[in-house]
This record gives structure tokens, sequence and C-alpha cells, in this order.
């Protein structure tokens, strides 16, 4: 898909390959952030990227998680190299095709190839353009400004939490991380341009916030703690809530059982499985998995309904006995 110089590919790790999916839900953490970030903090931002994986993956043991970024310079890089240290899953939507968004990055060109080659191709796709009859009549700085403004709002809408590595000023940029911060934050129902599907929630989700301070800021401006921002108050449990059932899923005991029949239940719902995308596979086979865990509780509870029946049955037999057909019964002794 990308074409690589020579001495890149002599410096290249073996291609990542894609890991059979196995019927896991994942939480999904969209990236945004600055581009060019004091060189100073850098470790300290790794540190809290660090921890929040860490911590998501004390409080849900069971549960993958899924880091989307654009890959763009700077706080986008930094997190995906976090992610694949930790052994995390990569989902790189771009903006443009990639001979055209590197123009942004000329300097950068090796460091985006570089971690390209460590996600699976297929986790790598370029966002569709939509049917604009006005594209044409915006500047080429505004159609590009328009496909950033694009990524963001799909890492918005289809992110669990951003991870936003921003400075926590608002600019007038339509597609600043400040943005993309308001767009997870404020939800889609307040974005008209995002095509609000029935099944999406109207609801904005929420962003953890590292402190980032642009290249430039002086030296005495100091870098504060990360901390959680949430659209309105209960939504911090409901998020939790959420992951928990995830983990809940995730976890069920009855997987070790159903893993062997996992592969023909994806099949017989996706017939020529591997034949579709890595995306397809995986949501047939997360499908297949609720299907089979679903077919078991199924089956006990007829098992329960069926005993239940047998025991009320039971229980009016021993009373029509009791009631009928013994009719005479020794009364208690009462002492003088």
């Amino acid at each position: 898909m990308i074409a690589t110089t020579a001495a890149e590919n002599s410096a290249a790790v073996e291609p990542a390959r894609s890991v059979a999916p196995d019927g896991r839900l994942p939480i999904v953490i969209g990236v945004t952030g600055h581009r060019h970030l004091r060189a100073a903090d850098l470790p300290k931002h790794r540190e809290h990227v660090r921890e929040l994986f860490v911590e998501l993956r004390r409080r849900y043991p069971s549960t993958p998680l899924r880091v989307v970024t654009a890959l763009a310079e700077g706080a986008d890089r930094l997190v995906a190299e976090v992610a694949l240290e930790e052994g995390h899953e990569l989902l790189v939507p771009l903006p443009l095709e990639p001979a055209d968004y590197e123009r942004d990055f000329p300097d950068r060109v090796a460091e985006f190839h570089s971690l390209l080659r460590r996600v699976p191709p297929e986790q790598v796709f370029v966002l569709p353009r939509d049917a604009d009859a006005d594209l044409e009549r915006l500047t080429p700085r505004d159609q590009r400004e328009k496909r950033y403004r694009a990524v963001g709002m799909f890492l918005a809408q289809e992110s669990h939490l951003l991870l936003a590595l921003w400075d926590g000023q608002q600019t007038e940029s339509s597609a600043g991380t400040g943005a993309v911060v308001r767009m997870k934050l404020d939800g889609p129902s307040g974005l008209p341009e995002a095509g609000l599907r029935p099944l999406d929630a109207e609801d904005g989700g929420p962003v953890y916030h590292i402190h980032a301070l642009r290249a430039g800021e002086p030296a005495g401006h100091s870098v504060r703690k990360p901390l959680w921002l949430f659209p309105q108050e209960g939504d911090e449990a409901l998020f939790h809530t959420l992951c928990s059932r995830i983990e809940r899923f995730n976890s069920e005991p009855l997987r070790r059982s159903i893993a062997s029949s996992l592969p023909q239940a994806a099949q017989a719902l996706l017939p020529d499985i591997a034949s579709h995308s890595a995306s397809a596979q995986s949501l047939a086979t997360a499908f297949a998995a609720a299907d089979l865990l679903a077919r078991h509780y199924q089956r006990i509870t007829r098992v329960v309904l069926r005993l239940t029946l047998l025991f009320a049955a039971l229980l009016a037999l021993i009373f029509e006995v009791y009631a009928e057909v013994l009719p005479w019964r020794a009364l208690p002794t009462r002492w003088p």
C-alpha cells in the first residue's frame, strides 16, 4: 500500500500479522493530541499513557484494548508506540491517501512508515470521502481541514473513550485537538454533518485529558496531572458499567468450553469467512460467541423451567394424596 525506501526496508522489522479473532469485545480508545510537544515532557507523557493502559487492564483483565489513531506526528505516534509496546491492537484511519498525508510531516516520514509496518495492513485504511457538492468550491486548505475533521468525528464516534494529549486551550480550528475533545464530550447529536445513525448514541463520552504543552512553551509552565472529563454528572459510573459488561462477556467461564466450536459457529454465520475482511471476521466471531453462550443458557433455562414444573406437579400430587387418599390422620396428642 505504501512504498518504502531501501534504507527503510533494510531496517524494517517483520510485518505485523493479524491475530485470529477469539470473539472478545475490546474497549476502544480514540487518540488526539498536538503534533509538536515539548521534548522535555515526552517521558512523562509516555508514563501517563502507560498508566491509563495499565489501569484499564487491571480493572478489566479479560478485555483487550484497541487504540484508534491517525498516526499524525507528535501525540498520535507517542500513544501508538506505547500501545504497541504494551501489546495492544492499533486501528489506523487515515484522513488522506498516504502519499498526500506525508506532505504534512516531510521530515518524519520514516517514523510514519516504521509504525505502519507494525500494524496489519487490513487495519489501516483511508476514510471514505462523503459526497459533497460544495467540496469543489473549497480551497485546498479547507478541503484538507475537512478531511482531518472527518477523522476527528470518526475518533469521537467510534471510541468508548478519547485520550487527549492537549494543553486545554480551545482554538478556532474545526479539526484541532480542542474540536475533537468537544465532539467527544458533546456527542454526535450536536454535529449535523456527523451523519447520526439510528443506533448511534446521542450523548457524549469520557475524555482522559493528559495535560500536554506545545513545543515552544516556556520551561516555567509545568505539566499538570491527567484528569477525566465527563459530559455530565453520573457519566463516570455509566462508562465503568459499560466496560464492566464488556468484561463480563469476555470473561465468561464457558468460553473455554465453546472455544473449539467457535470457528464452526462463525463460519455458519458468515459463509466463506476466510475470504472476508479482518473486521468482518472479528464481528462474526463475536456474534458466534454470543450465540453459543446464549444457546447454553437457553438450555439451562429450559432445564430449570422443566424441573420447576415437575416440582410443582409433585407438590400438587402430594397435596391430593394427603387430602383425599389419606383422610384419616393421627392428630397430635394433647398433654393434660
